[in-house]
């Protein structure tokens, strides 16, 4: 009885480590990306990160990050995310939205050319998750227990 109930056990573990935001990573059954256009068009745009966080607790967001969200790059992707430091010029990360619905955002990291992230923002396997909150001209990614704010910058 404790090997069924521990094999169980090991099968549901498995299971929830594989859904993030509760889907599985990446694409649907077709092999497309699930993206909910609507939100996905309120998204796109460029956001200065605000300063935040504590070096204390390893998630200090410093205001030079900056986000970059477009459908007008078809060499990358149409669902374009680019996070880098634009005060110093370096890159810190970009790559391809894949799952995008009301509170949950993947991007597929390009791990070519990942340089850094925000805070203690970490990826898996090559996505990274946020849970997000558009709120106004702000949008609020949370990863890792660190959030980060962005203010949207009129165009």
């Amino acid at each position: 009885m404790k090997k069924y109930v521990l094999f169980i056990l090991v099968i549901c573990t498995s299971i929830l480590t594989m859904v993030g935001c509760g889907k599985i990573a990446g694409r649907d059954d077709s092999g497309k990306n699930q993206i909910d256009q609507q939100i996905f068009k309120s998204l796109v745009g460029d956001y200065q990160a605000e300063e935040g966080g504590s070096v204390e607790k390893g998630d200090y967001v410093g205001a030079y990050w900056h986000l970059f969200i477009s459908d007008e790059l078809p060499e990358e992707s149409d669902y374009y995310f680019s996070i880098y430091d634009n005060g110093a010029g370096n890159p810190g990360f970009h790559g391809e939205i894949t799952n995008l619905d009301e509170n949950c955002m993947i991007v597929k990291v390009n791990l070519d050319d990942l340089e850094e992230m925000p805070g203690n923002w970490q990826h898996k396997d090559g996505y990274i998750e946020f849970d997000y909150e558009q709120k106004g001209d702000k949008l609020y990614l949370t990863n890792h227990q660190c959030k980060v704010i962005f203010d949207k910058e009129e165009s």
